[in-house]
């Protein structure tokens, strides 16, 4: 029971935050997420950070959603996604713990570097030369 609700929020949260994209922009949209899913054969543990990178791409070409509303689509897209996947329960419940504990950060993370709030020093070589 509680399953079904969660999917009924999580429903209606994509669909509250799909209602601000004009209607031309959702078939470029929908398109655009149609060839991500064609650059993967599969989706699962090993690839969804990937695939959500690529959802986040394409979701951030909307300039009518906030940043926090953009984080939200990748991972209800995502997690709509997770849910229509052939896959186990047990592989259902680690993806699903990936995109609830980890992806949020995550996208966080990525977006403060495309922004060059991260400042990566180079590594500097080592000049000894070993035997």
């Amino acid at each position: 029971m509680t399953e079904n609700v969660s999917d009924t929020v999580h429903s209606r949260k994509l669909l509250n935050l799909l209602n601000n994209i004009p209607s031309d922009l959702m078939g470029i949209f929908e398109n655009s997420l149609k060839d991500i899913f064609s650059m993967y054969s599969h989706i699962d543990i090993d690839n969804i950070i990937d695939v959500a990178v690529e959802f986040m791409t394409v979701v951030g070409k909307y300039s009518e959603l906030s940043g926090s509303q953009k984080k939200q689509v990748v991972i209800t897209l995502l997690q709509g996604v997770v849910k229509d996947l052939p896959l186990s329960g047990t592989l259902k419940v680690q993806i699903n713990e990936v995109i609830e504990r980890i992806l949020p950060g995550t996208i966080d993370i990525i977006i403060n570097v495309s922004k060059s709030k991260y400042v990566f020093k180079p590594i500097k070589k080592c000049k000894l030369v070993c035997c």
